[in-house]
């Protein structure tokens, strides 16, 4: 993943361009994807080679692969909460699913393009949602995190938030109601306010 806590803004569009394929190829890799399902994955249409694909500096990405990209790391992210255990991370991609039918993620994601990531995210995502969710604190911190970073520019810009930011309706910052056992009012709160409303 990326670790470098450079505002986004601080780097130029083939900078970030680069820097988002390079996180992406590396992510196929773990995951074990096959070479020709990563280009299927990426959504390119090329008569090159996947390693071909790897070596070429690109000066900018179109919306669609910046948006394939952004699901790709929303569910890298989502999978590395929900199993701390990389190995388990990394192979619940092709291991096969009761939620998809009894297909694999990957498989999911192969036969539909346009939707099949988002079916995914979206499935992944309904797992921090769940009453009966067995999410500890940590995990519960680090799905908030992966939320609010859609809206911030770093990490650290993130955890700012998490630690200051007072939620009107619980008088409590984000880390107060998580450790108080509020978390679900704070997911509340961050949809609440993702829809433009007030608190």
């Amino acid at each position: 993943m990326i670790n470098n806590e450079k505002s986004m803004s601080e780097y130029n569009l083939k900078e970030v361009s680069n820097m988002s394929l390079s996180v992406f190829w590396k992510i196929m890799d773990q995951w074990g994807v096959k070479s020709e399902d990563q280009i299927a994955f990426s959504g390119i249409k090329t008569d090159l080679s996947c390693d071909e694909l790897k070596t070429i500096n690109v000066s900018s990405l179109s919306s669609e692969m910046i948006a394939r990209i952004s699901l790709v790391l929303k569910i890298y992210k989502y999978l590395e909460i929900l199993f701390p255990n990389r190995e388990q991370s990394h192979a619940w991609i092709k291991k096969p699913n009761d939620a998809f039918d009894g297909k694999t993620a990957l498989m999911v994601i192969l036969s539909d393009n346009k939707n099949g990531l988002v079916t995914v995210a979206e499935y992944l995502n309904s797992q921090f949602q769940m009453p009966n969710a067995a999410l500890d604190k940590k995990m519960q911190k680090e799905y908030i995190l992966t939320l609010i970073l859609e809206w911030v520019d770093s990490t650290e810009d993130a955890l700012n938030w998490y630690k200051s930011e007072v939620i009107p309706a619980l008088d409590k910052t984000p880390l107060q109601a998580v450790e108080c056992g509020e978390y679900r009012s704070v997911l509340k709160y961050i949809e609440h306010i993702s829809w433009g409303g007030y608190a």
